[in-house]
C-alpha cells in the first residue's frame, strides 16, 4: 500500500465515513471498462474527464465524491483508486473494532470453521469482528496462512515442511 493511497483514504474518511456508499459508487465505476479506461486515459484532458464525471447519476447526488474524483483526475492519481478504496475500507473496519484478515488456503473453509477462526482471532487481537479475504493457493498443500494486523500465521503444510527442512539443516551444521 503506497503512502499516497493511505493519505488520500485518510483525507476522504475524515470528510465522510460512509465508506459503503463510496465503495459501491467506485465498484460500479470500475466495473464499466470503457468508462474506466476513458477516465484513466492520458489522451483525454482533465476538463473532458470532469464532464464525464458530472454526468454520472451517482455522483450528482454526492458532491464530496465528485470533488474527490476530480482531485484524483487533476493530480493524475485515478489509477490508484483501487488501492485508495482498499485502504479506506481498512480504515473504516479498524474504527469499528474490526480487522481485515487475508487467508491463503487450498480451499475456502466452511462457515462454521470461519466463525470459529474469527472468534479465536477476535479474542487474540482484541477485535469485535474479523472480515476474511480469501486467496486460493493450491501450492500450500493444506492448512492455511493468515495475514492480520501485520502478523503472519503460517499453519500450512508447506510452512511445516519448510520448518522441518530448516531444523534438519541446523542439526547437520552442529
Amino acid at each position: 500500500m503506497s503512502e499516497i493511497a493511505k493519505r488520500y483514504a485518510k483525507a476522504l474518511y475524515e470528510l465522510d465515513q460512509r465508506t459503503d456508499v463510496f465503495s459501491q459508487i467506485t465498484y460500479d465505476l470500475m466495473q464499466q471498462p470503457l468508462l474506466w479506461e476513458a477516465l484513466c486515459s492520458p489522451v483525454l484532458q482533465v476538463k473532458e474527464k470532469e464532464c464525464i464525471l458530472k454526468r454520472l447519476p451517482d455522483l450528482q447526488t454526492e458532491p464530496v465524491y465528485l470533488s474527490f474524483y476530480k482531485l484524483l483526475i487533476e493530480k493524475k492519481r485515478l489509477k490508484q483508486l483501487p488501492e485508495i478504496l482498499e485502504e479506506l475500507e481498512r480504515l473504516s473496519c479498524s474504527n469499528r473494532g474490526c480487522a481485515q484478515c487475508t487467508m491463503h488456503c487450498v480451499h475456502i473453509p466452511d462457515q462454521q470453521e470461519q466463525q470459529a477462526l474469527a472468534k479465536a482471532l477476535c479474542r487474540l487481537h482484541q477485535k469485535q469482528e474479523i472480515q476474511f479475504k480469501f486467496v486460493i493457493e493450491p501450492e500450500l498443500l493444506g492448512g492455511f496462512l493468515l495475514e492480520l494486523d501485520g502478523i503472519t500465521y503460517d499453519k500450512s503444510v508447506r510452512g511445516v515442511l519448510r520448518g522441518l527442512a530448516g531444523q534438519m539443516k541446523e542439526r547437520r551444521m552442529v
